[in-house]
């Protein structure tokens, strides 16, 4: 906590805590639900859930009977419903176990099939002190969770464990509780796995629903399963690195857990590689936002009005459009709606939309301005670190909101050479010039919670 999250202010953090290790009725130690409470305090701490009993195979509990398990109990090094090591064996003979509730006719049934769970694991769930209850492990995990969370920051991320690979039903639950759901895909693409092969789509979809999967992997494919080569997750650069260029098809994800600081090398990995993505240009965001991305990505409809003009609906929080092989067309701002500012990276011209404007019209031109020397019409975003929205135009001034973590460094096109002062909510906060156009901007003013930023041309 101490080395990365609290000294990392300005990178959020989504934290799920398992529920079983921070319920006193199951395995928890006090001196853990303090530390679940200290870390939801943070800032930039957003609240997960990482389910409620760790599951590892979630195939071996779809239709699950409480007797699949019962030849696995004895395995629990925490304990089981019928007890610990050979107990378990007492109390399956003599049938004890039928008082927990387990109808003995389900046991016959139990006994007609034998469920094996994915051979990578000891056991098919971390703890069992009970049968496992999917309504427990989505919806009472979400309770016991926000008890220790601030009122008004609870629950948003539902964090899969194990295999992550739910059924259609586990996803359902999800839904049906309004949190959005991450983790699968193990994506890498580096000098053990160097394909592109490696590289996981942004869903899998499980009939009518999609599970949003991570877009990198994290220490548990590199350390063999946290058994070896602790040191190994200090390699995530290169998948980001592949991911980024020769196109971009990945964002940065720095995906751990926990037990990343027990081990001198493991945390000495997990600085290295915050070290190296914080000398990238990047927008920190919380992870339930990333979710919002993707669904947004799907959910969005792209009607082509004309060769250069599309309209965009239904886009969620898919607030990017991405034109490739695109660098000799730019945004006719004149004709657009709901389109904020451009910028070009590999070879791909990347639109930001305003998230205020549900229904938005791009309209592309001939890029006029490839030396980048030419002053443009309007005010217009380059890249920001913050998430920029609800912006208005005025005469030599722009406005809007913003949000986001750490110091707000963002690049503006202007249309008049000069001096400009900066507002942020509604207090003169630096005089800037202008360089050729552009407007450079570091503005050291917290803004998780968002602030109104104005910019003015003074001369």
């Amino acid at each position: 906590m101490e080395k990365v999250i609290k000294k990392h202010s300005d990178l959020p953090v989504t934290v799920g805590p398992i529920a079983a290790d921070i319920d006193l009725d199951w395995v928890a130690l006090q001196i853990s639900r303090q530390v679940a409470e200290e870390l939801f305090q943070l800032p930039n701490v957003e609240v997960g859930n990482h389910t409620f009993t760790h599951p590892f195979d979630w195939g071996f509990f779809k239709d699950y009977l409480p007797s699949d398990e019962v030849p696995y109990l004895h395995l629990y090094t925490s304990g089981s419903w019928l007890g610990k090591g050979i107990m378990v064996y007492f109390n399956t003979l003599f049938g004890s176990w039928e008082d927990e509730g387990v109808l003995s006719e389900e046991v016959k049934i139990g006994e007609k099939r034998v469920k094996t769970f994915d051979e990578a694991y000891d056991v098919p769930r971390a703890f069992a002190l009970k049968p496992f209850d999917l309504h427990m492990e989505v919806h009472t995990s979400n309770e016991k969770i926000n008890e220790l969370a601030p009122k008004n920051k609870q629950v948003q991320l539902y964090q899969w464990s194990g295999d992550c690979e739910p059924f259609l039903a586990a996803l359902e639950e999800v839904e049906e509780a309004g949190v959005m759901e991450i983790n699968g895909g193990d994506t890498r693409f580096d000098s053990k796995y160097n394909s592109y092969s490696w590289v996981a789509p942004l869903t899998r979809q499980v009939k009518s629903l999609r599970q949003v999967y991570s877009s990198n992997s994290n220490e548990n494919t590199y350390t063999n399963f946290w058994r070896s080569d602790f040191y190994a997750f200090n390699q995530l650069p290169q998948t980001l690195k592949n991911t980024e260029f020769p196109i971009r098809i990945k964002p940065i994800n720095l995906y751990y857990h926990m037990y990343s600081g027990e081990k001198v090398a493991g945390l000495q990995a997990l600085i290295q590689n915050i070290e190296y993505i914080k000398t990238q240009k990047i927008i920190p965001i919380e992870a339930s936002r990333y979710c919002k991305i993707v669904r947004g990505f799907f959910s969005q409809k792209i009607e082509q009005v004309n060769e250069n003009e599309w309209i965009i609906t239904d886009r969620g929080g898919s607030q990017t459009a991405r034109f490739d092989y695109s660098t000799e067309m730019e945004v006719d701002f004149s004709q657009s709606n709901g389109v904020i500012g451009q910028n070009y990276v590999g070879g791909s011209l990347y639109v930001a939309l305003d998230a205020a404007i549900s229904d938005v019209t791009i309209q592309l031109k001939p890029n006029q301005n490839l030396d980048n020397e030419h002053l443009t019409s309007t005010f217009y975003l380059v890249d920001s670190c913050w998430h920029i929205y609800d912006v208005t135009w005025g005469d030599q001034k722009v406005s809007f909101t913003a949000q986001g973590y750490g110091n707000g460094e963002m690049k503006w096109r202007v249309p008049k050479e000069g001096i400009y002062e900066v507002y942020v909510n509604g207090v003169v906060r630096s005089l800037v010039k202008s360089n050729q156009g552009n407007l450079e901007l570091d503005l050291h003013h917290p803004a998780m919670i968002p602030v109104n930023i104005e910019i003015r041309n003074v001369k």
